[in-house]
């Protein structure tokens, strides 16, 4: 929605992943590859139909095509030398589909509120991604990621339980957590509720003060975040060392 259409209206079952996942002769992604109004930046949609995705893979997973959970690696293939960045957004669960996207990502952001809640929900995802990377693994498909970062999100450090909460995490993650963190700002509710990012608002919602502070945390997150997936990058790489960024 944030991207100009609205899922269940503008977007139908065939302009998803799911014909992709699901007829095995499809060799390209492109016909799910979408314009949006940001420049250079392409959606692949997706709506409730494409629930149904996840029950159709696990039944036929337990009939032994066990290759599904190499269709999105292989539509992601399929259309990678036209972008630079390809960003996936699984569900928040383990389930055939989010098992898929892990086989197809070389790396894994993972945001945390610095909340009992969320840390706690975080680390029983963590142990319940290792047992599945485990089985995987045994069934010959192994899940590669570069790196793996957590990013505390939506923080109000004037709350000692959340301060405490981010050394615990600090502590716990140690070099894979972002150093740079994205504090909670009416400024992000403001824009959401205008189906926009703070990066297209005309003008400040609330004070001028209050923008400029959350522009300064986006831009902090964003721009670790790049440097992150540059890293991926050899030719990148080899600048950012003589840059001293390592």
């Amino acid at each position: 929605m944030m991207m100009g259409y609205v899922p269940d209206l503008d977007i139908g079952e065939e302009d998803t992943l799911y014909p992709f996942i699901r007829n095995a002769e499809m060799s390209s992604l492109a016909y799910a590859v979408r314009e949006t109004h940001w420049d250079g930046l392409c959606l692949v949609p997706a709506n409730l139909r494409l629930y149904l995705a996840e029950y159709e893979l696990a039944a036929r997973i337990a009939r032994n095509e066990q290759s599904l959970l190499n269709r999105i690696a292989e539509g992601i293939a399929s259309v990678s030398e036209h972008f630079d960045v390809i960003i996936l957004d699984p569900p928040p669960a383990l389930g055939t589909v989010s098992l898929s996207v892990m086989r197809a990502a070389n790396a894994l952001l993972i945001p945390i509120p610095p909340t009992v809640v969320d840390f706690t929900s975080t680390t029983s995802f963590l142990a319940m991604l290792h047992e599945s990377i485990g089985v995987l693994e045994e069934r010959g498909m192994p899940i590669d990621l570069g790196w793996i970062r957590f990013l505390a999100t939506r923080a109000d450090e004037q709350k000692s339980m959340q301060r405490e909460l981010l050394q615990i995490m600090r502590n716990l993650f140690g070099e894979n957590m972002l150093r740079s963190v994205l504090r909670d700002s009416a400024e992000i509710d403001n824009a959401s509720a205008r189906m926009m990012s703070v990066y297209e608002l005309e003008q400040p919602v609330t004070s001028r003060e209050t923008y400029r502070r959350c522009l300064t945390y986006l831009n902090a997150v964003n721009a670790e975040i790049e440097t992150q997936i540059r890293l991926t990058w050899p030719s990148h790489r080899a600048r950012l060392r003589t840059e001293g960024v390592l």
